[in-house]
């Protein structure tokens, strides 16, 4: 599985925003299985509840949400993220529950929304992956 947030796959850290709805992305899952986005400010380890032995890259994770692969074995997510967030980097990591399976932990850091940074001339455009 692979994951990302924001409108960027594949890039670490990525740029989400804060004070706006982010859209969290697992990919490779297995189809309609139920995928957990963990997160949290550093790494570590936290067991993952319903998976024996099985461990997130993040110290004191919190759930972030839970979404269902599609069958492609996309997971989307949708959440707020708190303005508090802007410039901070928070860890991020999905879980495959039907087999247990995690992603290599993924760091993500938040910028201010698009509308304020571009009323404060710091819009700069997103790379494409």
């Amino acid at each position: 599985m692979a994951l990302a947030s924001g409108l960027l796959w594949g890039r670490d850290p990525h740029l989400g925003e804060a004070g706006v709805s982010n859209k969290f992305k697992a990919a490779g899952a297995a189809s309609g299985a139920t995928v957990r986005l963990y997160y949290g400010s550093s790494t570590g380890q936290t067991a993952v509840s319903g998976c024996t032995n099985v461990y997130v890259g993040i110290a004191n994770a919190s759930v972030l949400g839970e979404a269902t692969a599609a069958s492609n074995g996309a997971a989307i997510h949708e959440a707020s993220v708190p303005g508090g967030w802007t410039g901070l980097t928070r860890y991020l990591q999905a879980v495959d529950l039907s087999d247990c399976r995690s992603v290599r932990t993924g760091a993500d850091r938040f910028a201010a929304p698009h509308a304020d940074r571009a009323a404060a001339g710091q819009f700069r455009e997103r790379e494409k992956p």
